[in-house]
């Protein structure tokens, strides 16, 4: 690789993220990610007690801790919480972390702790609800492969990761960085094909519909209205279940 070649790359990776450095100002200084570290904590700290780090964890436990729409339908709520701490073996504990870093920091130095928090609770837990509701019929085609996908249950913190990168994205708001976003939304679908993919494109727009906000009465209506309905569609789900 020639040095004027180089110097093209890496004008290119500044440029893209020029507009992200811009956008921290500085007329203030950046807000501390306490949000960030807390949540990548909490995942670290489920590995060493579940003992993921030394092993993968087993069946049951993520069957328990998972949620979708079998546990939805039975009336286990609360998997919408646990299904985000815990992690399968070492490297799933080791890299949620990392990107649960690497996808709210940024934001959340610019954005502060109260819309972070919101972005990763909501692109959690609203965006499993909708990819669970959405895929349910599934489950009524009897078809092996359509069944599995409607009654699959997953764990880990990778929508409010997506969340965070469409926060970022909403507040940034650069054609490139929106470019990049979608890419690896769509590129994870295309190349992963897994259920929790399909997670991730619910969860960006999410978080940038957030970001897009700028007034907090404003935020406080979308999240009313989100959390409003993720919660009304839970109850109605498990009283399916009953």
């Amino acid at each position: 690789m020639t040095t004027l070649t180089q110097r093209r790359i890496d004008g290119r990776v500044g440029d893209w993220w020029a507009p992200v450095r811009a956008s921290l100002g500085r007329d203030r200084a950046p807000v501390f990610p306490w949000v960030a570290l807390g949540l990548a904590g909490a995942v670290i700290a489920t590995a060493v007690l579940t003992g993921a780090y030394v092993h993968e964890v087993p069946a049951r436990l993520g069957a328990w801790a998972g949620t979708g729409w079998p546990t939805l339908l039975a009336g286990r709520w609360w998997t919408l919480g646990t299904s985000f701490v815990v992690t399968r073996d070492w490297f799933m504990a080791s890299t949620m972390p990392l990107c649960l870093l690497l996808g709210l920091v940024p934001y959340e130095r610019r954005a502060g702790h109260g819309r972070t928090f919101l972005v990763a609770v909501v692109g959690h837990v609203t965006g499993t609800v909708i990819v669970a509701l959405v895929f349910a019929p599934l489950a009524l085609t009897h078809v092996g492969m359509l069944e599995r996908a409607a009654n699959n249950v997953d764990y880990g913190g990778s929508m409010a990761i997506a969340a965070g990168l469409g926060a970022l994205v909403g507040f940034v708001h650069d054609r490139r960085l929106t470019r990049v976003a979608i890419a690896l939304a769509v590129g994870g679908l295309v190349l992963h094909h897994q259920m929790a993919d399909w997670g991730h494109v619910v969860a960006l727009p999410l978080g940038y519909a957030i970001a897009r906000l700028r007034t907090g009465r404003d935020v406080e209506r979308l999240v009313l209205v989100l959390v409003g309905l993720t919660v009304l569609a839970v109850i109605v789900v498990a009283g399916f279940g009953t």
